[in-house]
């Protein structure tokens, strides 16, 4: 055993120098972390003052007093069997925690050492504690942050996964750093061509190989962008063209390019657009007609787009305006990257409904985001806080049957104070909950199954429980006629999709006001 016994056990006799005591009691004196000395059975016979600080307690009130009673049942029983160690002549080291006088814990690491006489006689033992609640701390924030970016990343994979158009994003190496279903299925690609590690070069042979880009194809591909794709150069594609597809449809492709050199390339069908198109030119002599078919195109057009859009940008204006889970620097210059990609589309999808914006500046829906947390923070609002029991609480009903426009406005309205929102998928569900619970407001779509929502307002304003509730449009219907009819028809607001977050707060914080 003499081989094995700690520096602890050769403690110094009464023949030992004096030098030796000074620099040992200097040691135990000035140490940062705390001694502890037991005896056999578990008694206090020194601290040190680290120890007393720790324990929040002077020397007097440690010493005579059993390690025991300054530990709760689960710790007493993590430090029993520890002790068993050291009466065993075993070292050992254990994570313990103490509690303090106001009942506060202090989690420790200790290095607990037997202490031996001459003759190997187990004369008590040293614990050296140090306090490593801060680095628990940590620990637990570590695993809180964690946790927030993976609920974060899995709402915006939904987001993405919910949008009509194909995406994928690649870094400047050509690899793909994240792309949504509609991708997949739009161009049927196998995922694992998108495995870690694989470059985009082998997506562009995969298509070549399968005849994606024959003559058909190629034929509706600029002559530039014709000739990168044949030598593979995908990076050095045109921004935008239109190609027929495997099925004999037309897909549109644009590309974003990030600084960095990374891209974002989004794939909508657009077979749509072009059998209208045909069809309007073979009906030119007929100009009444060919102009009420148009409009209903790009009404079609404007709540297909729309509708995905809202998800997209209002998802991203929770994101960079979330005070409580705050973005990484690095997460923040990827949402300004999607809401700069996200407002170009909706700025194009603006000139294309509707001529009159053509060459406007793009809507700025998130003034300064991701730029400064602090200010997107204050401009936004932070979520509103759950209403205490005594505060008045205000209900808002919202009809809409698409499940993301739900969810989107839910985490929307939970910006607003003392507000409940509940939802309807159907109309006459809506129409009974309405007469039921008597919401403070009402926020309705448009296109909704099976009744329209002109009809599901006219039935509302028939009912008397019903009829003097305040009643806001939310829709993808967003043509200048489409609103003037919303507003004509007796809406106290016409809100358009993709919805700003403060247009709306501002709407409901004014129509309950005046309710």
């Amino acid at each position: 055993m003499d081989q094995d016994r700690n520096l602890i056990a050769d403690v110094p006799s009464e023949s030992a120098s004096t030098d030796q005591h000074r620099l040992l009691a200097l040691l135990m004196q000035n140490s940062d972390q705390g001694f502890w000395f037991i005896d056999t059975e578990t008694i206090t016979t020194d601290a040190n003052p680290a120890m007393c600080r720790i324990l929040q307690r002077s020397r007097d009130q440690v010493i005579g007093q059993s390690v025991l009673a300054f530990v709760d049942d689960a710790n007493a029983a993590i430090f029993r069997r520890e002790f068993d160690k050291r009466t065993r002549g075993l070292p050992s080291r254990y994570e313990h925690t103490l509690t303090r006088p106001d009942g506060s814990p202090v989690h420790c690491l200790v290095n607990a050492t037997p202490i031996l006489d001459a003759n190997d006689h187990l004369l008590g033992s040293i614990g050296m504690y140090s306090d490593i609640g801060a680095a628990k701390l940590a620990e637990r924030q570590l695993h809180e942050t964690r946790d927030a970016l993976l609920d974060k990343t899995e709402a915006l994979q939904i987001t993405l996964d919910s949008i009509s158009q194909g995406i994928i994003s690649r870094d400047a190496q050509g690899h793909a750093k994240v792309y949504n279903r509609q991708m997949l299925e739009m161009l049927d690609l196998p995922e694992t061509l998108f495995a870690t590690g694989r470059s985009y070069d082998e997506v562009i042979r995969f298509q070549w190989a399968r005849g994606d880009f024959g003559d058909g194809g190629l034929q509706f591909i600029d002559p530039e962008t014709r000739h990168f794709v044949s030598s593979f150069e995908h990076y050095r594609f045109s921004d935008h063209y239109v190609r027929k597809t495997r099925t004999g449809g037309y897909m549109e492709v644009r590309t974003l390019r990030l600084p960095g050199g990374g891209t974002v390339r989004t794939y909508a069908d657009v077979s749509a657009y072009f059998t209208a198109h045909q069809q309007l030119v073979a009906a030119k002599e007929d100009a009444e007609s060919a102009n009420r078919a148009k409009s209903q195109f790009l009404s079609a057009m404007s709540h297909e787009l729309r509708t995905p859009m809202n998800a997209v940008l209002g998802f991203g204006q929770l994101l960079g305006s979330d005070s409580q889970h705050t973005l990484t620097d690095r997460q923040r210059g990827h949402v300004e990257e999607i809401m700069r990609a996200a407002q170009h589309l909706r700025h194009l999808i603006d000139e294309m409904l509707d001529p009159s914006v053509a060459g406007a500046d793009s809507p700025h829906l998130l003034p300064e985001t991701v730029t400064s947390g602090e200010s997107s923070a204050d401009a936004m609002g932070a979520d509103a806080p759950p209403p205490s029991p005594a505060e008045a609480q205000r209900k808002v009903l919202y009809i809409e049957d698409n499940p993301v426009n739900v969810m989107l406005m839910q985490a929307m309205l939970g910006r607003v104070p003392r507000l409940e929102m509940t939802s309807a998928a159907l109309p006459m569900i809506g129409l009974q909950m309405a007469k039921d619970e008597r919401p403070d407001l009402i926020l309705l779509d448009i296109q909704l199954p099976g009744m329209n929502g002109y009809e599901v307002l006219r039935r509302l304003r028939l009912e008397a429980a019903t009829t003097h509730i305040p009643v806001i449009a939310v829709s993808a219907n967003a043509m200048p006629e489409d609103v003037r009819q919303g507003l004509e028809a007796g809406f106290v607001h016409y809100l358009t999709k993709p919805v700003d977050l403060l247009e709306l707060i501002d709407a409901v914080e004014r129509t309950l006001a005046g309710a």
